[in-house]
């Protein structure tokens, strides 16, 4: 919440969201048509092997870059070796107030300083009410999300899943799914 007071006036308000806030970055399409290093970022990542979207370079750009009308915006961080962070995010209406959803964060893993580096790069970048974000439990980006100052929503997320095969890993479990924003998100 950066906002507390516009969120108690969209709860006793139905009147509509103002106008479109500041959003200081570039877009994601920009970004992952000049980053060569998104691949090397990805491996460094080191996803578990939970039930995840496979990631490579050319899906963020497809997932990211390709839908204008939603208008994902990127911040990066960089060290001497280059690139070593992605946040992706939007802005977007949502009851009566603005809303940044963070989609991805990627950043090497373990590195939790980077994941709030990236984190507080899209604090920075937006005039926003509210800032959103969901990374898999215990991950890096999850925990960076906590030491950011990021508080878990009072309901979590339904999954509804019909295996159509024998799998390694039991779909119906919660914890076998690695999922965040990005994955979730319905356009």
């Amino acid at each position: 919440v950066r906002r507390l007071g516009a969120i108690v006036r969209a709860v006793r308000s139905s009147d509509t969201v103002g106008p479109r806030p500041r959003v200081e970055a570039p877009p994601a399409s920009a970004v992952f048509d000049q980053v060569d290093e998104v691949d090397r970022l990805l491996e460094e990542n080191g996803f578990d092997q939970r039930l995840r979207t496979d990631r490579s370079a050319a899906y963020l750009k497809w997932r990211y870059g390709r839908a204008p009308l939603l208008d994902y915006r990127a911040v990066i961080t960089t060290s001497t070796s280059g690139l070593d962070g992605i946040a992706v995010f939007r802005v977007r209406p949502r009851s009566g107030l603005w809303e940044a959803t963070v989609a991805e964060l990627l950043f090497p893993s373990g590195d939790i300083n980077r994941g709030r580096r990236l984190l507080n790069e899209v604090i920075r970048s937006v005039d926003v009410d509210v800032i959103t974000a969901r990374f898999p439990a215990g991950s890096t980006a999850a925990r960076a999300l906590r030491r950011s100052g990021f508080v878990p929503a009072p309901r979590g997320v339904t999954l509804v899943v019909n295996p159509l095969g024998t799998l390694d890993i039991d779909p119906e479990l919660p914890a076998s799914w690695a999922l965040n924003l990005g994955d979730l998100e319905v356009f």
